[in-house]
Formats: C-alpha cells, structure tokens, sequence
C-alpha cells in the first residue's frame, strides 16, 4: 500500500502565522509613524539650512545682497529684499534669482512638508556680498517643528549657519541647542 502525504498547511499554522503577524505589526506600525514624524522635521530643515547657505555663497559670488525671507509657510531667496516667499513666478515680486538671464524661484514651502511649522526671530536674513556677514539684528533662530521634534536652524553675525535640536524635544543625529 503507498501512503500518499498531503502538502500544505493546516488552519491551525495559518491562524498562527496570522497572530503573529498581527503582534509584530502592531509594534512596527507606532515607532515606524514616530520615524514619519522625525524624517518630516528633518527634511525641512535641512531645506531650510541648504536654502541659507546657497543664499549665502550667491551673495559672495554675486557681490550683491542677497536675502533670505521667511513668513509663516515659506522662505525665498531673492536679491530683491522686498520679495514676497508665499509668491509663485506668476504672482507679484516672487522670490527669486536671475541665472543667466532667467528668473528661477528659490523657496521652500512648509505645504511640501505637511504638519511642520517655521517659528523665526526674523522675518528677514540679509547676506552681505564682501564676507556672507548677516547686520545685527538680522542674525536669529528659524525654528522647525513637527508635533514633539524640533531643529533649529542658527544664523550668526558671521553667516555661519548651522543645525540643532533643543534638549526638550531631542532629534537624534544633532547637537543639542546651547541655552
């Protein structure tokens, strides 16, 4: 007589496999949403950071002011002071820089990174062009933020700009914000 064996798996493996399943995702699902949340604040302000320093280079290479406008949902770089950074090409007094001939905008949008906030000590960061300076006054902290993560972006006196995240609400990677 041959004995034939049945292959697959029986109800009982499955419902197994199936709880878990469901007991791994269930961990995953929170921390992997917290990650969202951090790489959300991260990415912006790196925008933001990247923004300032090219502003900074294009003010020394042009040998022209060049500013960095921030309001509640967006910041420009223009060497038009007076730009608005919310302003599209087609809107009135976009911020934008002229590359050979061409008007290209230079903004970063808060609706690109959705939930995060650009909190700033100025409404204005002006580049000179003899050393990338910034006037007094106009040196300050862009702060962004996304629910419990935070990273401040820091402009000095001299143009430095530089990255950090405050010790009550920490994002790892960065160098705690001096008090």
């Amino acid at each position: 007589m041959i004995v034939r064996q049945e292959k697959g798996f029986t109800l009982i493996e499955l419902m197994i496999t199936v709880a878990i399943l469901s007991v791994v995702l269930g961990i995953a699902v929170p921390s992997m949403s917290s990650f969202m949340d951090k790489r959300r604040v991260i990415d912006a302000a790196e925008a933001v950071h990247s923004m300032l320093v090219y502003a900074r280079s294009e003010a020394i290479a042009r040998s022209t002011n060049v500013a960095a406008r921030i309001d509640a949902n967006a910041m420009g770089v223009s060497t038009n002071t007076a730009c608005n950074p919310s302003h599209i090409l087609t809107d009135a007094s976009p911020c934008v820089l002229s590359v050979d001939g061409v008007n290209v905008l230079k903004r970063v949008v808060t609706s690109d990174y959705p939930g995060v906030t650009f909190a700033t000590t100025t409404n204005q960061i002006t580049f000179d062009p003899t050393r990338g300076t910034v006037p007094v006054g106009q040196n300050g902290t862009i702060r962004v933020s996304y629910e419990d993560y935070e990273i401040r972006v820091i402009i000095g006196v001299i143009g430095r700009v530089r990255l950090c995240s405050p010790s009550t609400a920490p994002v790892g990677g960065y160098k705690t914000c001096p008090v």
